[in-house]
């Protein structure tokens, strides 16, 4: 199968020889003895293994469908781009695959080019914003706040959540509290951000979020008189980072922890410090407790989030922090060891995106 020379022209496929480099083929059988090739954005390794387990029959429907685009891709399942007759998106369990079919010169076969691969949750419907959570018995009352200004001393960024009172009773949890203030980030919105932002992706929805949380943040930073303490629960840190960029002055009068933190945490904390922001305990910005996607971010990026948390010595809380940060080390080397590894694999050349998954396998 070919297409017409016409229909593959750069400025079309919007795939140049440089960006074709990135990409490897997914597995041994995507090499195109049979079918068509398909190929993956080594970069996504870390966002894949976060999103997809193998070692579960959902992971494993997920890697089948992936192999089965040799013959699959592009028919009438999958939705295609209206604006880009080249880019298409299948969704599979939990994950949404996007890939572009491409013959990049006439010399070439038509290719299936995995450009990413996205969160696809289910879960409310209901809209991101304010709302306070109150613990009822074994559940939350859930309700839409007044206006910007939060009277609790802690609020709480949710992660991914099945339901709207889930994330309130998770928030309850999170805070150690019987009442908090819940700046709501629906399942919707997670997608749309992804586990690792891609700023050039179009997200109204997550735009309007950031938008509504950026308010709440520099409310807040106008009218308390005390400091408010903020938990930032799984995805929520994409969330919070999209309103930060949002945000132009200080937030000394808030505080920030982050609970089992996804994405690019990294580049979060700097844009906290570079607003002077505090953190909720000077010994412990983060807390986890072994949640895969978690792991897989923390792993990712470990040395440079040690980096980050650091503080220099004599201040407060240095030494309790410096053990923090050791024990995350010591907690995360296995899976630091199988990322850096797959990368070495990645460089040496000759490897499929199946091998690199096998490095990191038997870890997260």
């Amino acid at each position: 199968m070919s297409q017409p020379a016409s229909l593959v022209h750069k400025r079309s496929t919007v795939l140049t020889a440089n960006d074709a480099k990135k990409f490897v083929f997914f597995s041994g059988m995507t090499k195109g003895a049979t079918g068509r090739p398909i190929k993956i954005n080594a970069s996504l390794l870390p966002h894949f293994i976060a999103l997809v387990d193998p070692k579960t029959h959902d992971g494993q429907a997920v890697i089948h469908h992936i192999q089965s685009l040799r013959a699959t891709a592009g028919q009438a399942s999958s939705m295609q781009n209206i604006n880009n007759a080249f880019e298409h998106m299948d969704r599979v369990k939990n994950v949404q695959i996007c890939y572009k079919i491409l013959q990049l010169d006439t010399g070439s076969p038509v290719t299936v080019y995995i450009t990413d691969v996205r969160a696809a949750y289910v879960g409310d419907g209901r809209k991101a914003g304010l709302y306070n959570a109150l613990k009822s018995g074994s559940t939350a009352d859930v309700r839409e706040a007044k206006g910007p200004i939060i009277s609790s001393p802690k609020a709480v960024i949710n992660g991914v959540s099945p339901s709207f009172i889930r994330a309130g009773v998770n928030a309850l949890e999170v805070s150690a509290s019987t009442s908090v203030a819940l700046f709501y980030n629906p399942a919707h919105v997670v997608n749309e951000l992804g586990s690792w932002r891609n700023t050039a992706r179009k997200a109204t929805n997550a735009n309007s979020a950031a938008m509504a949380l950026a308010e709440v943040l520099m409310k807040n930073q106008k009218n308390r008189t005390s400091t408010l303490n903020w938990y930032i629960e799984g995805e929520g840190t994409n969330l919070l980072a999209k309103a930060l960029e949002k945000i132009s002055g200080e937030l000394t009068q808030q505080k920030f922890r982050f609970v089992n933190p996804t994405g690019d945490v990294v580049s979060t904390i700097k844009q906290l410090k570079q607003k002077k922001a505090q953190f909720v305990t000077e010994s412990d910005l983060i807390s986890y407790n072994g949640k895969r996607a978690s792991a897989v971010a923390i792993s990712s990026q470990l040395h440079r989030l040690a980096s980050s948390i650091a503080v220099e010595k004599g201040k407060h809380g240095f030494d309790q922090r410096e053990k923090n940060t050791k024990k995350m080390i010591a907690d995360h080397s296995r899976g630091g060891s199988a990322m850096a590894g797959a990368n070495n694999m990645l460089k040496a050349g000759q490897t499929t995106f199946a091998d690199m998954l096998k490095q990191a396998q038997g870890v997260f």
